[in-house]
């Protein structure tokens, strides 16, 4: 499957719509494999409890910049790019951890994925810093770091 080109931008503006079921099967959007060519990683951490790597990008390198959240499973699929992602991180000083770490140099990467609407989190169970201003995710996805 070729994937549609995306950016951060776009997919921040598309529409919420209505909450969806804990079980609720994908559609729409869900169903496509997007590619963002270009985005800047802002925040990473390892989630123990579903064994996903939690990124979150933004359009620019602005701090400020709005942001969405990004996911690796932590599945044989994706074991691979999981790994060359934490050592592309750790040549850079970053080693990822359990705490949401917010990057003080926002670095460049690709991001291949499938969207995802997640469901709202209640406040005790942050998706993400305050930055992120959608629901909509790419998940699973895989993200290599750009030169």
């Amino acid at each position: 499957m070729e994937p549609a080109e995306s950016s951060v931008e776009t997919i921040l503006h598309w529409p919420e719509g209505l909450e969806p079921g804990p079980r609720s099967a994908r559609t729409g959007k869900e169903l496509v494999l997007y590619r963002i060519p270009r985005a800047y990683l802002q925040t990473v951490f390892f989630r123990s409890s579903d064994c996903d790597l939690h990124l979150e990008i933004s359009e620019t390198p602005n701090k400020s910049a709005p942001r969405m959240i990004v996911e690796t499973p932590g599945t044989m699929e994706y074991c691979e790019p999981r790994a060359s992602l934490f050592v592309d991180l750790k040549r850079r000083g970053i080693t990822v951890t359990d705490v949401n770490q917010e990057l003080s140099q926002p670095g460049q990467v690709e991001v291949v994925g499938v969207a995802f609407r997640d469901q709202a989190h209640p406040v005790w169970f942050a998706r993400g810093s305050e930055r992120v201003t959608t629901l909509w995710e790419l998940h699973p996805a895989v993200v290599k770091t750009l030169p």
